[in-house]
């Protein structure tokens, strides 16, 4: 049955073996002038985000082969990632004008559409973006990080809802990673 693909319409969703369930990944920022940004969890690394100059990024996912390629827009404003089988999703803020407050739209390539959002902390200074679903009530995934401080670890809570959307899981890593990393890059620190 697991040949035919059965099985896994049975249980509604194909759950992938990198993705464990529920908890905490920390994005940990390795150089100064050319960072690697490593993806640990527990005392394994999953992935690794590196810059390639002022607009290219290229996430690399652990024990696979699999690689994004990615092309910050022209104005800043979109964040394009090309998986291996040509694909394209994209990260979007409509403007980057007080861009604190708004949304910002995940497109997949095959369809799926997403909502990350930005929650200010004043009480630690810190931000928080949440990645939901359009129709799910709660959150996919949590990145929280120090806007100021781009060498402070960026924390990610990964929630169970997650196990149902775990085909989008290191793409989300990926475009999310990537455009908070742009924003350190603004900071110019």
């Amino acid at each position: 049955m697991r040949d035919t693909g059965a099985l896994s319409l049975a249980l509604g969703a194909d759950p992938e073996s990198h993705f464990g369930g529920k908890g905490r990944l920390s994005i940990i920022r390795k150089g100064r002038y050319h960072p690697v940004y490593l993806f640990v969890r527990g005392d394994s690394t999953i992935a690794e985000l590196q810059w390639q100059g002022p607009r290219r990024v290229v996430y690399r996912v652990a024990d696979s082969d699999a690689v994004f390629e990615m092309k910050v827009g022209h104005m800043r404003r979109k964040i394009r990632a090309v998986d291996h089988d040509g694909r394209g999703s994209r990260i979007a803020v409509r403007s980057n004008r007080d861009y604190v407050r708004r949304k910002m739209r995940i497109q997949m390539g095959n369809g799926d559409n997403f909502i990350v959002t930005r929650v200010k902390n004043e009480r630690w200074g810190g931000n928080r973006l949440e990645v939901h679903k359009q129709h799910y009530v709660n959150n996919l995934l949590i990145f929280h990080f120090s806007p100021s401080d781009p060498s402070a670890p960026v924390l990610v809570d990964v929630e169970r809802l997650m196990k149902w959307e775990a085909r989008h899981f290191h793409m989300l890593l990926a475009l999310v990673s990537a455009r908070i990393t742009l924003e350190h890059r603004w900071t110019g620190k």
